[in-house]
């Protein structure tokens, strides 16, 4: 058995996902999140949560923003 793994970031823009792999398995999502014709948001759960615990150092979104990302994760489940 070989001690190295193989990572990698998959970019499916056109699925809304930046995905983390490692070995062939995705382990990780950050989905896009189109606002005003851009997907230019990139929001993990992670980050989300860690900005709203800190926000001193992170800015929180804008409740307009957080509900864009809501409606779209329940239209697009696949995306989680």
């Amino acid at each position: 058995m070989s001690d190295k793994s193989e990572y990698g970031i998959r970019d499916h823009r056109e699925k809304g996902l930046l995905e983390a792999h490692e070995n062939g398995e995705v382990t990780g999502r950050i989905t896009y999140f189109v606002l005003d014709d851009d997907p230019a948001a990139l929001v993990a759960g992670y980050a989300a949560k860690w900005a709203g615990r800190h926000p001193d150092e992170a800015p929180a979104a804008s409740p307009e923003v957080v509900a864009a990302a809501r409606e779209q994760l329940e239209a697009e489940p696949h995306r989680r």
